[in-house]
C-alpha cells in the first residue's frame, strides 16, 4: 500500500488539468438535440422548434443554436 501512495502514476488529489471527467451517458433531451444539431442531422430552424417543444415555449422564443 505504501507503494502505491509513493509510484507516480498513484492520483494526486484530484485529476490533472488535461484530463476532464466524461460527461454523464444521459445529457438529457437538449444535450442529445445540440449533438444531432451539430452532427448536421437537423438545421436551424427544426433544432429552434424543437428545443422549443422541449421548454414549453413558443418556437420563436428558443435560443440561436449552439455553436461547434
Amino acid at each position: 500500500m505504501a507503494f502505491r501512495a509513493l509510484s507516480p502514476s498513484a492520483p494526486r488529489g484530484g485529476s490533472s488539468p488535461s484530463r476532464r471527467p466524461a460527461p454523464p451517458a444521459d445529457g438529457g433531451p437538449e444535450q442529445i438535440l445540440a449533438e444531432r444539431y451539430a452532427r448536421g442531422e437537423i438545421d436551424d430552424e427544426e433544432y429552434r422548434r424543437r428545443l422549443a417543444t422541449l421548454r414549453g415555449t413558443r418556437p420563436g422564443s428558443a435560443p440561436s443554436p449552439p455553436t461547434p
